[in-house]
């Protein structure tokens, strides 16, 4: 990225000029119309990392300044926070007279590591989850005896219900 720049942006004057409950907005502002002048183009896309730290101790306390990397891609121009992981553009692989299983080893070779163990936690997640709706379907040994319709359960509520000056049945004496 040859086209790559650093800024440090001051914010803090942009956002005195509005109220309190609008300062990060008007910071985020204050940032794309610091680097459409700066770097001269009319589309900025501000970055993940930058946007978090603007938003970081809530829309009422955006930081005074911001230190931001900026490259231009294409027509836009994008800006991220210095400390900002870089996303890298996953290599293109063509098909042309090569069977599917080489373009997949190839890809699972270039994959990073991150990905690879997402994928992994993935299928551990689907079997514990189909391990689980087995377990689900088996009854308890102490479940079976019991009614499944719910009719009948109610039923059996009802009979035990008394009313005001009843007494209940084993309390009752002959």
């Amino acid at each position: 990225m040859a086209d790559e720049q650093i800024f440090n942006i001051p914010l803090r004057k942009e956002f005195q000029k509005v109220p309190t409950w609008n300062k990060a907005k008007k910071a985020v502002k204050a940032t794309r119309q610091f680097l459409i002048k700066h770097m001269k183009v009319d589309k900025v896309l501000i970055g993940k990392y930058l946007h978090e730290k603007l938003m970081e101790h809530g829309r009422q306390n955006p930081p005074h300044h911001v230190k931001v990397r900026v490259w231009k891609d294409g027509e836009k121009v994008k800006a991220d926070l210095i400390e900002a992981p870089r996303e890298e553009k996953k290599p293109e692989v063509e098909a042309k007279g090569m069977g599917k299983k080489i373009v997949e080893k190839i890809t699972e070779a270039v994959k990073p590591k991150a990905e690879v163990q997402k994928e992994e936690l993935e299928k551990e997640k689907k079997e514990v989850l189909e391990h689980e709706k087995v377990k689900h379907k088996e009854k308890h040994p102490l479940e079976e005896g019991k009614p499944e319709d719910k009719r009948v359960m109610e039923t059996e509520r009802h009979k035990n219900i008394r009313s005001h000056g009843q007494k209940a049945t084993h309390e009752k004496k002959k």
